[in-house]
């Protein structure tokens, strides 16, 4: 089988939060060590938050596929024969688009079933793993930290006003009227 015994298809990492850095691999051990390879991510990752192990069987789909493809090169054989037949340039025309479409279908089909082959030689792993970080903070951290959150309930308290500006401004002008007419009485 052609390829390394492991080719990691892609990493992707996951942005940071509350102190737990992820990432994310997916991974395609060739089916003959995928058991191996499980057993050894037991042995080094200590505990798992979730172990979820499934299985696709797609027999019946690669024997579909397979079943297809020698339909359809059968169809290509008999339009070959057609077109060694064809009489007048407009029979070899249309006898070869119907050919190209043929072969248009078939390349697909090869496709999936290369795709079916791939499925079926390798497995794959989606991995997500994470640091679970813990700290403790220090007196002079959490000083500052308050000192920030503090500031930030400010600023948000003093943004919140400003977006009340208009019914702040009708209070106020009614209370002016209102005081006026009463010292007026």
């Amino acid at each position: 089988m052609p390829g390394p015994p492991i080719s990691c298809r892609g990493t992707s990492c996951i942005p940071a939060g509350k102190g737990m850095p992820r990432m994310t691999a997916y991974l395609r051990p060739i089916l003959l060590i995928c058991n191996t390879f499980i057993n050894q991510l037991n042995t080094h990752a200590g505990t798992f938050d979730r172990k979820e192990i499934s299985v696709d069987d797609v027999t019946e789909e690669y024997v579909d596929v397979a079943a297809r493809l020698r339909t359809k090169k059968e169809v290509e054989k008999q339009i070959s024969n057609l077109l060694s037949r064809g009489k007048t340039v407009q029979e070899i025309l249309n006898i070869e688009k119907e050919l190209g479409t043929i072969r248009g279908e078939i390349e697909s089909i090869e496709g999936r079933l290369n795709l079916l082959n791939s499925q079926i030689s390798y497995s794959t792993i989606s991995l997500d793993y994470y640091t679970k970080t813990t700290s403790k903070f220090g007196f002079v951290t959490r000083i500052t930290k308050a000192i920030g959150n503090g500031w930030d309930l400010l600023s948000s308290f003093f943004i919140g006003l400003l977006n009340l500006w208009p019914f702040i401004l009708l209070i106020a002008a009614g209370v002016y009227f209102i005081g006026k007419r009463w010292r007026k009485s």
